[in-house]
């Protein structure tokens, strides 16, 4: 037997290895060795906290997403799809150079004997020191509410929103916005789940991707109030320099588009603004908020905040008129006293002054004058005589004139009833 097995034993030893070479090769080619590469698969990050835990937070410089390698048997390579891979690193094996290995695998086929690599091989990233901040939120609107109404107050609730996150883009948050659209709406309404994004001084947006919010979502109530256009009134307050008078009053815009309730609409006829001209000489230019004049409750329908005023000074000329008595009125008459004037054929010199304009369109009869009885007794009174006038002429001296009043007038005696036949027949 010992003389069977060794006879030829290289021919033996070399038909064993052929056979085991065959079997590999016959293996291999129904069944090959493959890689197959997947690539931007994202990487998990685990244990964060132990960044949060010395007060830093974290960012990707490299890393976040990667090409994922597999090398296995085709029968199981073919098998395998991007989601069944997953790529994650462990921060808390940070490296000193703020590095950390990116591992690989695949749950799915754990068992078959896979080689799995990622490129990169290390996640980059950087630490910071953690910034928090409290920002207003500004509730944007969009569109156009329906014709006749306008946006009121909108109000973000929260109204405030905390963010923290890394400190050099903490810092640059000034504040957080929400966008609502308005169009068509006649009525107040609430929008909900709105989604905050951040704005830097610039009105440049921040990515938020690494900041955290305590508040995910915002609601926002959009005030939409009605509208009405309304004059602007202007009133003068004071009188100009001696001898010089108010010639034009010009001022832009002449209405303003108001909006508010039905009630404090209903309230509102005009906006009336007071300007000062006592004592000037000169044009009086003005520019006033019209925001200082309106009434509470109501706000600006429109993009107008001002008002131009130019109230034009100039000298003013004088005229003289002859009053005769019967173009005197007389009121508050005493009763039971004759009145007559001391001299009813006397005139009376009025110097009026204002504008040629005005004063061309004047006589003694439209200047309105009249005396004032009111009070007086019996006997001669010299009173002033008022006027009439237009808030544009002006009395240069106040005239006087005498009067007199004189004896009560003697009642009618009342008719005695007859008595004598009172009871009887006449006769």
């Amino acid at each position: 037997m010992k003389e069977k097995l060794t006879n030829n034993l290289g021919i033996k030893l070399l038909s064993l290895l052929l056979a085991a070479i065959m079997w590999i090769v016959i293996i291999n080619l129904d069944d090959p060795i493959i890689t197959r590469t997947y690539q931007n698969i994202t990487v998990e990050i685990m244990n964060e906290a132990a960044i949060a835990s010395i007060g830093q937070v974290y960012d990707v410089v490299d890393g976040r997403t990667v090409a994922v390698t597999v090398k296995g048997k085709r029968s199981v390579v073919d098998k395998i799809k991007a989601g069944d891979l997953r790529a994650s690193v462990d921060l808390s094996n940070i490296s000193s150079f703020n590095k950390v290995e990116i591992t690989a695998s695949c749950e799915k086929y754990a068992y078959e004997n896979l080689e799995i690599t990622t490129k990169p091989k290390l996640m980059q990233i950087t630490l910071e020191e953690k910034g928090e901040k409290q920002v207003n939120v500004k509730v944007v609107t969009t569109g156009t509410p329906a014709a006749g109404y306008t946006v009121g107050i909108a109000e973000a609730k929260p109204v405030m929103l905390a963010i923290s996150g890394a400190e050099s883009i903490v810092a640059r948050i000034e504040e957080a916005r929400v966008s609502v659209d308005v169009s068509g709406e006649t009525e107040t309404f609430t929008k909900r789940g709105l989604v905050p994004k951040l704005y830097d001084g610039e009105g440049n947006e921040i990515d938020a991707s690494r900041l955290t919010f305590n508040k995910q979502k915002i609601s926002a109530t959009i005030n939409i109030l009605k509208t009405k256009s309304v004059p602007i009134q202007i009133k003068t307050k004071g009188i100009p320099a001696r001898d010089y008078g108010i010639y034009q009053i010009d001022y832009d815009p002449e209405t303003v588009e108001i909006a508010g309730t039905d009630r404090e609409l209903s309230e509102v006829s005009s906006i009336p603004i007071e300007v000062d001209v006592d004592n000037m000489s000169a044009d009086v230019e003005q520019t006033v908020l019209l925001a200082d004049y309106l009434p509470k409750g109501i706000r600006l329908a429109e993009n107008i905040e001002s008002v131009a005023i130019k109230i034009t000074i100039r000298p003013m000329q004088s005229r003289e008129f002859y009053l005769t008595v019967s173009d005197i009125a007389t009121k508050n008459m005493p009763e039971n006293l004759n009145f007559s004037f001391a001299d009813p054929e006397s005139s009376v010199r009025v110097r009026i002054m204002g504008m040629d304009e005005v004063l061309s369109g004047l006589t003694a009869a439209n200047l309105g004058a009249y005396i004032d009885l009111q009070g007086l007794g019996e006997g001669t009174h010299e009173l002033e005589i008022h006027f009439n006038l237009d808030e544009a002429l002006h009395l240069a001296e106040a005239p006087k004139i005498t009067i007199k009043l004189s004896g009560s007038i003697p009642e009618e005696p009342e008719e005695e009833p007859d008595t004598e036949n009172e009871g009887g027949e006449t006769e």
